[in-house]
């Protein structure tokens, strides 16, 4: 703190606070970069669909709901239901 002290004075407390936690994150974010510079994926990312798939969602947003529906039922079977018929009952 010693060396941030004499840097920052003379200038705007809060750019030199700022500068500060921009600076607590440098190793943090020069992690993040080089993995995303090598395309890795941090752990329990989900893996993204194919382009094929990934553009018929678009096509068929039957199958959007009902992976909503899925995701829905174990917290209430109740609204579980209802996406279902949403889906059910929408166009495409």
């Amino acid at each position: 703190m010693k060396h941030f002290d004499e840097w920052a004075k003379g200038k705007n407390p809060i750019l030199a606070k700022l500068a500060l936690s921009f600076a607590s994150y440098a190793d943090y974010l020069y992690e993040s970069i080089g993995s995303i510079k090598k395309q890795e994926r941090p752990e329990g990312y989900i893996p993204l669909p194919s382009p094929e798939e990934w553009l018929g969602f678009y096509r068929k947003h039957r199958q959007i709901y009902q992976s909503l529906a899925d995701a829905l039922k174990p917290l209430n079977a109740e609204l579980g239901k209802t996406s279902i018929l949403i889906a059910c009952c929408s166009t495409n």
